[in-house]
């Protein structure tokens, strides 16, 4: 007889399988005829493996055979991996600052067809952290991997910088101690680092006279950076505000090693800001013959007063001249002029009376004190 083999289902069109095949076997007899039943049963392939084949015989009435094979039979069972590729890599901290690429790799080592094709490559639309792009690969023979994905973490914008001390356009007394203030903030990625000309808290340069610049560089955990600079004035001659009720005092005279009254002075902010009191000294030719006590400390809040209280204690007689000197963070001083006499101490007996005995005439008695 006449033997034609064939299969089910019929291969792709890179020709493979992804299931099972069927190969099957039919005949033609033009004299005696195909004997009933005379072919051999499907053949049913189930075994990955490219260029297999499948052979099957038939027998006509009269008792021949005739064989046929079906070649070619490339079967793969097993979808491939797939594996996504993100470019760039992200940073340290696991972010990017500009928009990365996630691309798509397949393998198909263990059934072997082949990878026929991947997803597109794809990309974030829009900033923001762990978001998930994924894709698939697909064999010659149609099996599908299980989706490969990427995280990605995205954020393009620098962060925030402000910088409250040294005011921009600010004067400050040359040598005032005020501490540099600044911020640096980032809502996505998040500060990674924040560095003034000097740290936070430190005072700025008012070594010397003259403008200066003070910057701030702030940089995020994508590595975006922003920086922000500041001018401000150095001056010799610099009123740091502080007004007093009393521009000098003029104490009583008061005589040595005594103490008099306290004079009171009233030390006022009228500024609209706080002010820092760096001290409150005194000096002048005799500032050792004054001394003070005070409720002022710290801070002076805007539109605070505080008092002073100036004591003034001669050692020795005369003019004596001094001056409480208030000094600030923001540089400058407040000075009071002091001026006092010194008297010398009262005259005292150390008895009313003194009692003599009887005295010979011309005669000088002993003395008595």
């Amino acid at each position: 007889p006449m033997v034609a083999g064939s299969r089910s289902p019929a291969a792709n069109s890179a020709g493979w399988n992804g299931g099972s095949v069927v190969a099957s076997f039919t005949a033609t007899d033009a004299l005696s005829g195909v004997a009933a039943d005379g072919c051999d049963a499907p053949v049913s392939m189930t075994s990955e493996g490219a260029g297999q084949s499948a052979s099957g015989s038939c027998r006509d009435i009269a008792g021949n055979n005739a064989s046929a094979t079906v070649r070619d039979i490339s079967i793969d069972l097993t979808a491939p991996t797939a594996a996504a590729v993100v470019t760039p890599a992200a940073n340290s901290a696991g972010w990017h600052k500009t928009v990365p690429t996630v691309s798509f790799e397949g393998s198909d080592a263990i059934s072997g067809s082949g990878i026929a094709g991947c997803s597109s490559p794809k990309a974030p639309i829009s900033d923001g952290a762990g978001q998930s792009l994924s894709g698939t690969c697909t064999d010659l023979a149609g099996n599908v991997s299980s989706p490969a994905a990427a995280t990605v973490s995205l954020d393009h914008v620098s962060p925030t910088v402000s910088v409250a001390l040294p005011t921009d356009g600010a004067t400050y007394g040359v040598a005032a101690v005020v501490p540099a203030n600044f911020s640096c903030s980032d809502p996505l990625s998040g500060v990674a680092s924040c560095v003034g000309s000097v740290s936070k808290a430190a005072p700025f340069d008012t070594s010397t006279v003259g403008t200066k610049t003070f910057t701030v560089t702030g940089t995020d955990n994508a590595g975006n950076s922003t920086s922000q600079a500041v001018s401000y004035t150095v001056t010799a001659g610099y009123d740091n505000g502080l007004t007093t009720n009393r521009a000098s005092i003029a104490f009583p005279s008061q005589q040595v090693l005594t103490s008099g009254t306290a004079q009171v002075i009233t030390l006022t902010n009228p500024g609209a800001t706080p002010v820092g009191l760096r001290s409150i000294t005194l000096g002048g030719t005799n500032g050792s013959l004054f001394s003070r006590s005070t409720t002022c400390a710290g801070t002076l809040a805007a539109g605070a007063s505080c008092n002073i209280n100036v004591f003034f204690r001669p050692t020795t007689m005369g003019a004596k001249t001094g001056s409480l000197i208030v000094s600030t963070t923001l540089g400058g001083a407040k000075v009071v002029g002091l001026s006092g006499v010194g008297l010398s101490p009262p005259l005292t007996i150390s008895t009313a009376a003194l009692a003599f005995g009887g005295q010979l005439q011309s005669s000088l008695s002993p003395a008595k004190q």
